[in-house]
């Protein structure tokens, strides 16, 4: 992941954080990190995301998500098909 890339997601997080959100659903989580609500989903489902539940409904933490941004390959994965 380019060092661009990850400054705008840091900035964005650092937003949400700002706004005195602790935590966020889904849809939040996914514009702070600048990807997709499915890619979100398939990161928890591989656990390398992982939500807090408040009842049912998963919730990201700020952390977290710059947790698992960090995490990612610095460079593009290409699948074999």
């Amino acid at each position: 992941m380019s060092d661009d890339l990850r400054s705008i997601i840091r900035e964005e997080l650092e937003r949400a954080f700002q706004r005195g959100r602790i935590a966020m659903p889904y849809d939040e989580a996914a514009r702070a990190v600048g990807l997709s609500h499915e890619m979100l989903r398939q990161a928890v489902r591989r656990n390398e995301l992982v939500p807090k539940y408040a009842g049912t409904k998963p919730l990201f933490t700020p952390e977290e998500l710059r947790r698992w941004v960090e995490s990612l390959p610095d460079e593009p994965v290409h699948h074999a098909r």
